[in-house]
């Protein structure tokens, strides 16, 4: 379930981590003024997720980096450059995530009765946590996934602008760094 670095370098060098683009004449909005609908409408159709799997791991990332006074995982859309970094990867990569994502609806299902995405966000975080959380053998599986996911969440936002602006917050980082780090 995890990546080398080396192994995550070569896979983003092949994807291009950029906003959405706003269409032609349309006046930029900063990323906190996206509603809900507004970035369901910019989302392009997922390459190597199904919808089902990109609501999953949008809920995820968002769950993981959420929005407070900048912009979160799901406004830098983590998810869909995940997507992009995903169906460029080698096949045992892509396919250890989704192997992660099935084991993560199985347990719900067991447990919730439901799919992950179609609980309340207030179970949705329990089982998170408590799958970043897991000692117990029979939770491994969820523990490497939640793992795995939070560690392709922080990697892709913090490759984002949303995630350059959130370290730079405060005047954090040296001007030469932030500019030279910039996708």
């Amino acid at each position: 379930m995890s990546i080398s670095r080396r192994n995550f370098a070569a896979v983003l060098a092949g994807t291009t981590l950029l906003p959405a683009q706003a269409p032609a004449g349309a006046a930029p909005k900063t990323s906190l003024e996206h509603t809900d609908a507004a970035l369901e409408a910019e989302e392009k159709k997922p390459r190597f997720f199904d919808d089902h799997q990109l609501s999953t791991v949008a809920i995820l990332a968002d769950l993981i980096i959420p929005r407070t006074d900048t912009p979160g995982a799901r406004d830098a859309q983590v998810h869909q450059h995940l997507d992009e970094i995903l169906f460029v990867a080698p096949r045992n990569i892509g396919t250890s995530f989704l192997d992660g994502l099935s084991w993560l609806d199985g347990y719900c299902l067991q447990a919730k009765h439901n799919l992950f995405n179609q609980l309340a966000a207030a179970d949705q975080t329990k089982i998170l946590m408590l799958l970043l959380d897991a000692e117990d053998e029979s939770l491994r599986p969820g523990h490497e996934f939640a793992r795995s996911m939070k560690q392709w969440t922080a990697r892709i936002y913090y490759s984002t602008q949303d995630g350059q602006q959130e370290l730079n917050k405060g005047g954090r980082v040296p001007a030469h760094y932030s500019r030279a780090c910039t996708v």
